[in-house]
C-alpha cells in the first residue's frame, strides 16, 4: 500500500477513534487516551509499516492534544503529562507495528506451505479454514497435479 494513503487511513480512522473519545466525560482522560492508544496500536499492526505507524501516532498525538486535553483546538505543551502521552501513543505504535510484522513474516513464511506439500508428495488438504485464497491455490495445485499425471501415466 503506498505511504499517503496508508496515512489518509491511519488519520480518518483516529479522528473517528477521536470522536469517539469525546463523547466520554473530561474527567476520564485515561480512558480518553486509551481509546486512541488501541486504535493507533491496531492500525500500525494492520499497515505494518513503521513510517506510517509513526506518522498516524503524531497524528492522534495532536488530535489528543488539541481537542481532547484542550477542548478548544489549541496546540499547547503541558509538560511531563504530555510527554506520558506521547510516551503511550508511541509505545502503541511500536508494538503494533512490531506484532504487523511477525504476522506478515509467518504468513510470507508459510505462503507455500501447500505448494511444497504437493511437491513432497504429501496429501493436499481438503480445505484450510483461514483464506479463501489458499484454498484457491490448493485446488490450482490440486488441478495442475491432476494434469501433470494425466500426462505422463508412470506417475
Amino acid at each position: 500500500m503506498p505511504f499517503g494513503v496508508g496515512v489518509n487511513i491511519g488519520a480518518v480512522t483516529v479522528a473517528g477513534a477521536s470522536f469517539v473519545a469525546a463523547t466520554l466525560p473530561a474527567a476520564r482522560a485515561v480512558l480518553r487516551l486509551g481509546v486512541l492508544v488501541f486504535v493507533v496500536g491496531a492500525f500500525a499492526a494492520w499497515a505494518a509499516n513503521a513510517a506510517m505507524a509513526a506518522s498516524v501516532c503524531v497524528i492522534a498525538f495532536l488530535l489528543l492534544n488539541s481537542f481532547l486535553v484542550n477542548t478548544r483546538g489549541e496546540l499547547s505543551w503541558h509538560g511531563a503529562a504530555d510527554g506520558w502521552r506521547l510516551g503511550a501513543l508511541a509505545l502503541a505504535s511500536g508494538i503494533g507495528w512490531w506484532v504487523g510484522w511477525v504476522r506478515r513474516s509467518f504468513a510470507a513464511r508459510n505462503r507455500f506451505a501447500d505448494l511444497e506439500a504437493l511437491a513432497n508428495g504429501e496429501p493436499l488438504p481438503a480445505a484450510l479454514p483461514h483464506s479463501g485464497f489458499t484454498n484457491s491455490r490448493v485446488a490450482v495445485a490440486a488441478l495442475w497435479r491432476q494434469a501433470w499425471h494425466r500426462r505422463d501415466p508412470r506417475r
